[in-house]
């Protein structure tokens, strides 16, 4: 039994069968995400919310929002999808980013010139959509979202409006940075979620976007003869592409910053020091989510996502 919340927090901080990741969001975007009115406590509705809810990728943030893109609308649905159209609408909107920003990312085009060129031959790329499909549905997941993390972290705005990827990273300044926003405004507060992921499972929740390290992949992308990425669009990247959500049963802590960025406070999860390192690998904190209705009606999401007994994530509308 752990002595107290820190000595708890340590314990999984320090184990290397998790990966520690952080993401950094200002004040402002936590009110609005969260639907926290100016007569609450802000502090006490933050910590309630994200410790029952977790942090939500874009996709269920703007449900009530009347948001346009010029991208067809279930290109959003890839958690769940992967047939055939999926592909074809990843890969046309990857080449459509690689087409009007090469001098943006001349580093991505210079280190993946095979498969740029891969993309450009509609012959090659219809055979191996095709072959794809022939594949069980986990491994097509995850072909699936390797491609997809490439969007994603071109950082294309009309994907991003609607992501349902939500973006984190194993660096602690940059999520600070991400939190500070633009440095000619104030700074008027903000968060930093610690988050933990079983590495043996990290595929089920995310993918790595410094793609070198997505091993598993790259072997069925080799055995698929389908080209990986060599470089990614910004050298040194530390990015996690997180799929729909931040759960609340792998957020370690929340680090609470008020106008003063130089000082901080942190709340921990409140189940840190009820759960062992094992139980946490299997299936994350155990939170008390009875009342979890309640909470999601509040801030007007109209769905959310589930994972099921055999690791998948779907979909579930808010009744």
């Amino acid at each position: 039994m752990c002595i107290n919340k820190e000595e708890c927090y340590k314990k999984f901080i320090l184990n290397d069968q998790f990966i520690k990741l952080y993401r950094g969001i200002g004040i402002d975007k936590v009110k609005k995400d969260l639907k926290i009115e100016e007569e609450e406590n802000c502090e006490e509705a933050i910590l309630n919310n994200i410790f029952m809810l977790g942090c939500k990728s874009n996709y269920f943030v703007v449900q009530n929002h009347s948001i346009s893109t010029n991208i067809d609308d279930s290109i959003y649905r890839l958690v769940e999808d992967s047939d055939e159209e999926v592909f074809k609408k990843i890969f046309k909107k990857i080449q459509e980013e690689i087409a009007n920003n090469k001098d943006k990312f001349q580093i991505f085009f210079d280190g993946n010139r095979e498969f740029i060129s891969w993309l450009q031959e509609s012959s090659k790329l219809e055979i191996a959509i095709n072959n794809i499909q022939k594949l069980e549905h986990k491994n097509k997941i995850l072909i699936r979202d390797y491609y997809l993390a490439v969007l994603h972290q071109f950082e294309s705005r009309e994907y991003h409006k609607k992501s349902a990827l939500i973006s984190a990273t194993t660096e602690y300044g940059a999520a600070k940075s991400f939190m500070r926003g633009r440095l000619n405004e104030p700074f008027k507060g903000g968060i930093i979620i610690q988050y933990i992921l079983p590495k043996a499972r990290i595929h089920e929740f995310a993918i790595p976007n410094f793609f070198l390290k997505n091993s598993d992949i790259i072997e069925k992308l080799e055995e698929m003869s389908l080209p990986d990425i060599k470089q990614p669009p910004y050298e040194d990247e530390e990015e996690y592409s997180v799929k729909r959500a931040l759960f609340p049963h792998f957020i370690l802590s929340i680090d609470l910053y008020d106008e003063n960025i130089k000082k901080y406070k942190t709340i921990y999860n409140p189940e840190i020091c009820k759960c062992n390192i094992e139980e946490v690998l299997k299936s994350g904190f155990s939170i008390d989510q009875g009342n979890f209705d309640e909470f999601i009606r509040k801030v007007r999401y109209k769905s959310y996502t589930q994972q099921d007994n055999d690791g998948n994530l779907k979909e579930v509308s808010v009744d």
